[in-house]
């Protein structure tokens, strides 16, 4: 009797499988010069392809291997085109949101980030507030975020022992969401309601889960904490943000900082912004800010902890720019922080091995023609950084770390006589462009450099750069390693032996 059952069972499973792959199939007939098919369904359902563990990496690759750069799958009745190498990222990020819009794809952000922000605009007002953003985070406002930066790194560092161990993927995890509030927040909210702020950003973290990317508004716990969390939010800024419009209506002085700059922006037709919406653009700030460089932080500890050979090296920058007598409450310039140039390829070469959005996503609104393929209205695009970044014919040695590779006269992925070379991707490029590029490299290019005067570290559990991997359990691909370290409180920039060698290497191989 059981062995009928089992066998009926198996039998209509089958059954299913096989109508299921037939149905994605014979849908698409009378559909001319679509991408080539990746047959990956039975491979799929037999297990071969380990999602929680690999991600989408190996998937894409196994894509791009039997179909080429670009190829077509389908998810139940969705069509999803997805695009890797350089001429496949060109036509994602530079063709324009009328054409490939974020605005469907991203559609689970919507009940995070609350109704009328960025997503659930018209396209014409989330170019705006787009907008407000860059103006917020240009060249001028940034000179401010050093001194803040630093603030924290001070009081965040100074209750550490002499020596000890710590989780850097914890530890940075705090130290962003401090040096986000006091930037991007103001001294008000990272004083005063800090921890309130950090509560609720917690429960709108975690209300973003797989979930939420089919069924944002389902049923759940998760999602009613997240709900109650945004409208909190909004309460606890909305007298901050009247008591300024009150100050400054009555000529009074106001703190300079981007809270104000979102509070004064306004709209063409001359309206201003509404807490809700002011609140809600904080929010997806923080949101593309705290995970991405929390994560890229960590990443370049381990990376530099576990290839101890590229320290010497950043120490001597670090000496060239600063010199070896900079201390505490020294002036940091905003203009070292952007000399640093050996560190700055640190991060770069970071996100390239681990980005952490793994992949980005638009939704076609008319066919559109790519390379002798149409690429169907109503289909979703992908992009997928992870992979085009470990491709052999863009990046010599894909799977090494190698920050020089960005130097020259290497110059791997980097722009040539003004031709953008569409091989490095972790910020997206070109018309869609992350805003928070600027801001995330100088956020973590200021505490490195703090952390590079005051401590040593090194893995307890060392790992070879070919066999790190994300963690990809959460919607942000994460740290796969140990990133458990022993630390030591001492001045590496006069503690750690440096030789005239060693500042004259320090942008050689």
């Amino acid at each position: 009797m059981v062995l009928s059952v089992l066998t009926s069972h198996w039998f209509l499973t089958t059954l299913v499988l096989a109508a299921t792959a037939i149905y994605l199939y014979i849908e698409d007939f009378g559909k001319k010069n679509l991408p080539p098919r990746f047959n990956y369904f039975f491979a799929m359902i037999s297990g071969k392809y380990q999602m929680e563990e690999k991600g989408l990496v190996e998937f894409v690759g196994a894509g791009m291997k039997q179909c080429g750069p670009v190829f077509r799958i389908k998810v139940a009745h969705q069509g999803i085109t997805i695009f890797v190498g350089p001429e496949g990222n060109k036509f994602f990020y530079n063709t324009s949101d009328k054409l490939l819009t974020a605005r469907e794809a991203y559609k689970f952000t919507v009940p995070v980030f609350g109704p009328g922000v960025v997503y659930d605009s018209t396209l014409a007002n989330m170019n705006r507030q787009l907008s407000f953003l860059r103006h917020a985070l240009n060249g001028k406002a940034m000179q401010k975020y050093v001194d803040k930066v630093l603030m924290e790194c001070d009081l965040y560092f100074k209750s550490w022992p002499e020596k000890g161990e710590i989780n850097w993927h914890k530890e940075f995890s705090q130290l962003i969401i401090n040096t986000a509030s006091r930037c991007l927040m103001g001294d008000e909210v990272r004083e005063t309601l800090k921890d309130d702020v950090a509560e609720q950003y917690e429960y709108l973290n975690d209300g973003m889960t797989r979930l939420s990317i089919l069924f944002p508004y389902a049923p759940h716990p998760k999602h009613t904490l997240r709900d109650k969390a945004r409208q909190n939010m909004i309460e606890l800024f909305r007298p901050i943000i009247d008591s300024r419009r009150e100050r400054k209506a009555k000529g009074e002085e106001v703190p300079q900082d981007f809270l104000q700059e979102l509070i004064e922006c306004r709209y063409e037709n001359r309206r201003e912004m509404t807490v809700e919406e002011i609140v809600g653009l904080l929010i997806a700030c923080l949101f593309a800010g705290q995970h991405t460089s929390n994560i890229s932080a960590t990443w370049v500890a381990v990376l530099i902890g576990n290839n101890r050979w590229i320290l010497p090296k950043l120490l001597a920058e670090q000496k060239a720019i600063l010199g070896p007598d900079f201390k505490d409450g020294d002036y940091l310039e905003y203009e070292a922080v952007q000399q640093m140039n050996l560190l700055h390829m640190c991060m770069k070469e970071a996100l390239r091995l681990f980005p952490p959005i793994v992949a980005m996503a638009r939704t076609v609104q008319e066919d559109l023609q790519y390379d002798g393929f149409m690429v169907p209205k109503g289909d979703i695009v992908m992009s997928c950084p992870s992979v085009s970044h470990r491709l052999p014919e863009c990046f010599k040695n894909p799977n090494e770390f190698q920050p020089h590779r960005f130097l020259a006269p290497r110059s791997e992925g980097e722009d040539v006589l003004d031709e953008k070379q569409w091989k490095f991707i972790a910020f997206g490029e070109g018309k869609h462009q992350c805003l928070g590029r600027d801001f995330a490299f100088l956020q973590v290019k200021t505490i490195f450099s703090y952390l590079f005067r005051h401590f040593d570290w090194e893995m307890i559990n060392p790992v070879e750069t070919k066999n790190m991997s994300s963690n990809y359990q959460t919607l942000v691909a994460g740290v796969g390693p140990d990133c458990n370290v022993r630390f030591v409180r001492k001045n590496l920039l006069k503690d750690y032996p440096l030789t005239e060698a060693d500042m004259e290497n320090i942008y050689k191989e």
